[in-house]
């Protein structure tokens, strides 16, 4: 059975709108802003992932980032609706759907509703990044009344689902016996609703007479279950669909990609589609894009892969209708609309048409990874007829912006006295065509009327950017909730920008507060607290202060301005030491176990940060 995917012509309107404001935002964003190249990891922890999965309400979500000196770990969690308090929460090592072995115990310092801390040295060091990277860790939280887990989540890495192929003649059932080839990209969104499909053939017969998704393992034949036709262009295919059905079929590699001529009314080539379990980067090349612009049919499509151990970069890329022969192809640093440097040769891995290889090495990777994680980096494809370029593209990550808010009474404007608390975040597609949303909370004595995500400075007031109401769900005085906002219909560049600015702030009202119980600044996730950033002012010391300095057991820290404070210790080469966090102005620190020595002392409230340093003396 077909099943009708496609986008109306209004719709496609409304597409077409979303793609204009990508590459506005790109331009307008200098060096991609809305990128920052950093990698967080989310485990979302429900009582279905548990083993045997558990009938609950309980939600938690855990953010995870290692500092910039890799060699700190550091997690932020919040959790609504458990049973009961926590009795332990673990790292495990196994994948979904198995359970594995404690590898981190996190239990030190854990609350009902969740906590905050930071994993080094040989804790850290059993925690293998690689494994990580490709989702073969999960956290498990404990209670009294599910000693075995009552909640449990999978690390991953926050990114969109990519599929790849390369389509041939020979994948045909029976093989065709054409020479055209073929590469297929494909973004599956995060929530698993949309699907972003671009493909790109060279060789064909003829005119391409139809394009669809069909079930089927490779080797056998399958109906179709996706109609691409009405998206084909000429040798390239690009359009974006409702992936509701096909989901599924698509992480698990059961769906092919078959292209139809006249001469091969069966099909003259196809692709099976395999999950990328990689860091991904898509990239569409042509003339338009070039700087100066090339006025040219030649079109390009191109899948960039590093593995987990960050020492190989694959590329794969196909192109069309060029003038002549690639004489060389490169990838340069540059924002979208500039000309910048080489940072690796790609000519090596040239034939015909075709770009196909691997870079390998921790040194060449990790020059060129920087830049393709930030959206400043650009492929060019050089021919004899245009020497400096004949068609170009700016390489797209598929990991996604992450931003999360603490949420209390004190931040809003007025002040509110409450009990109530939470913790949310989002995350922003690279291509800005969506922002997954999520949160948590607890103590909120009220029926919630209401949620949105506001545009103001912390302290200032704000209007509306986009209402995140229909994501609520509340049990007693417990709520959560999550789901997908879609950019050109539930927001526009006005979030990003505020975002961006950390101007944007979640409100929740509630029936007793009608103008706001609740209320988080966005900041950057969990090590949010441990570094200056653009939106944080520097505190004045008559606003914090701690003592004594020197210091030989307890260390306390308070602020003035009655605000919650998030305080970290960190070595004079940047590890981590200690990480606390309280909804109070003031807070005591153990630092005994600490070794003689100079230490540097973050201190963050909702209004700015302030860094300096203190002495540790023995006892």
């Amino acid at each position: 059975m077909i099943v009708n995917l496609k986008f109306t012509i209004k719709d496609m309107k409304k597409f077409n709108l979303i793609i204009a404001l990508t590459f506005m935002m790109t331009s307008v964003l200098t060096h991609a802003a809305h990128l920052n190249g950093k990698l967080t990891f989310v485990a979302n922890l429900s009582g279905q992932q548990s083993i045997p999965p558990l009938n609950t309400d309980a939600k938690g979500f855990v953010l995870l980032s290692y500092n910039s000196a890799m060699d700190s770990l550091i997690l932020d969690a919040s959790f609504t609706g458990l049973s009961g308090n926590v009795t332990g929460i673990h790292i495990h090592e196994g994948p979904l759907g198995v359970s594995g072995n404690v590898v981190t115990d996190l239990s030190s310092g854990v609350k009902i509703n969740g906590f905050k801390t930071a994993i080094t040295g040989s804790a850290l060091a059993s925690i293998k990044l690689d494994k990580l990277m490709n989702g073969g860790y999960y956290i498990n939280v404990h209670t009294i009344l599910n000693p075995n887990g009552e909640i449990r989540g999978q690390i991953g890495l926050e990114q969109d689902w990519k599929l790849t192929s390369w389509l041939n003649g020979n994948n045909e059932v029976p093989a065709s016996g054409s020479a055209a080839n073929g590469i297929l990209s494909v973004k599956l969104s995060k929530d698993m609703k949309w699907v972003e499909v671009a493909a790109q053939m060279n060789g064909m017969s003829g005119a391409i007479m139809g394009a669809h998704l069909h079930k089927g393992a490779a080797g056998t034949n399958g109906g179709v279950v996706l109609d691409l036709s009405d998206s084909v262009k000429g040798n390239m295919i690009f359009g974006r669909f409702d992936a509701t059905a096909i989901a599924t079929d698509l992480i698990n590699g059961n769906l092919y990609l078959n292209i139809h001529s006249a001469m091969y009314p069966n099909g003259e080539i196809r692709g099976q589609l395999a999950l990328s379990k990689y860091l991904n980067f898509s990239v569409m090349l042509n003339g338009k894009q070039e700087v100066p612009a090339v006025n040219t049919n030649a079109s390009g499509v191109a899948n960039l892969m590093v593995n987990s151990t960050m020492d190989s970069l694959w590329i794969q890329l196909l192109a069309n209708d060029l003038s002549g022969s690639i004489m060389g192809i490169h990838i340069h640093e540059g924002a979208a609309g500039t000309n910048g440097g080489v940072l690796t040769d790609l000519s090596d891995l040239v034939s015909g048409n075709m770009v196909s290889g691997v870079i390998t090495g921790k040194t060449a990777v990790t020059a060129v990874l920087p830049k393709l994680l930030n959206g400043s980096a650009y492929i060019n494809l050089h021919t004899a007829a245009n020497a400096n370029g004949e068609i170009r593209g700016q390489v797209m990550p598929l990991n996604r912006r992450v931003f999360q808010f603490n949420l209390d009474g004190k931040q809003q404007v007025p002040s509110v006295t409450t009990n109530a608390n939470g913790k949310a975040y989002v995350s922003l597609a690279a291509d800005i065509s969506d922002l997954f949303v999520s949160f948590t909370g607890n103590n909120v004595n009220s029926k919630i009327t209401a949620a949105h995500i506001h545009g103001a400075k912390a302290g200032m007031n704000g209007g509306v950017l986009t209402d995140v109401s229909a994501f609520v769900s509340q049990k007693n005085k417990d709520f959560s909730g999550s789901g997908t906002l879609k950019m050109g219909t539930d927001f526009n560049s006005d979030l990003i920008t505020a975002l961006v600015k950390y101007e944007a702030y979640l409100n929740f009202h509630t029936e007793d507060n009608p103008n706001g119980e609740l209320r988080g600044q966005n900041e950057e996730p969990a090590n949010s607290a441990f570094m200056t950033s653009a939106g944080k002012i520097e505190l004045s010391n008559a606003l914090v202060c701690f003592y004594p300095n020197p210091v030989t057991n307890n260390l306390t820290v308070s602020t003035a301005d009655n605000e919650s404070l998030s305080v970290t210790i960190s070595d004079i080469n940047g590890k981590v030491m200690l990480v606390e966090q309280t909804n109070f102005n003031k807070i005591t620190l153990d630092v005994t176990a600490l070794k003689t020595g100079i230490y540097i002392i973050d201190i963050a409230t909702n209004n700015g940060v302030s860094r300096q340093k203190f002495t540790k003396t023995s006892n």
